[in-house]
């Protein structure tokens, strides 16, 4: 509805890195599914909407505004592992950040879960 990422304040130096049309994708670490492609709107910032979150009664302070360039249905960890290999730092954790190769090579393993292309991906 808002169309607005957010992670807790500890990742704020990580998400203020994150620059209008750079490429996103959306993992929830709970069920270990990744949820399609986007891009980022605005660029990373503290506060974009200081209540965006309140329903979950969680704090997402760090923020960023995005567009959907993919819609997929939940893509299971396995579907992308090989894509982001080398960021796996344990057997179920990896880094955040994604090299220029890594962000263009997941679209590709992701490719087969996808429901609707609305933006094109190589310009």
């Amino acid at each position: 509805q808002r169309k607005i990422f957010g992670l807790p304040s500890n990742f704020a130096n990580f998400v203020m890195k994150v620059k209008t049309g750079m490429i996103l994708f959306l993992f929830d670490h709970q069920n270990r599914k990744l949820y399609g492609v986007y891009r980022a709107t605005s660029d990373g910032a503290m506060n974009i909407v200081p209540h965006a979150y309140r329903s979950s009664r969680k704090q997402f302070p760090a923020q960023v505004c995005f567009g959907i360039m993919w819609r997929c249905v939940p893509v299971p960890e396995e579907a992308f592992r090989d894509a982001i290999g080398e960021n796996y730092f344990s057997p179920y954790k990896f880094n955040f950040g994604l090299s220029s190769a890594q962000v263009f090579s997941l679209p590709l393993a992701l490719s087969t879960f996808c429901l609707f292309i609305k933006w094109c991906l190589f310009f």
